[in-house]
């Protein structure tokens, strides 16, 4: 099993994420998709650092899954909205 490269926190938040990415390089063109409990994308991004804020005050209360990938790599976090 490979090892995280995806660090997010706080996993419990009311209005930013950090996000982390071990090993980040430019070329990789990572991307950050957001999805609801019902698997719906609510938002796709870029991710343009080793280390990104977001900002998810306009979410409601509920769970989501933040997916950062590319061509070769992909890994998951869910994350709490209080």
């Amino acid at each position: 099993m490979e090892n995280s490269r995806v660090n997010i926190h706080p996993n419990i938040t009311r209005d930013e994420l950090k996000i982390v990415i071990d090993n980040f390089k430019q070329t990789e063109k990572l991307k950050l998709e957001r999805y609801n409990t019902s698997g719906q994308i609510l938002k796709t991004t870029q991710l343009i650092n080793d280390t990104e804020t977001i900002n998810i005050s306009n979410l409601d209360n509920g769970v989501y899954v933040f997916k950062v990938y590319n061509s070769s790599f992909s890994e998951s976090k869910r994350v709490i909205k209080k």
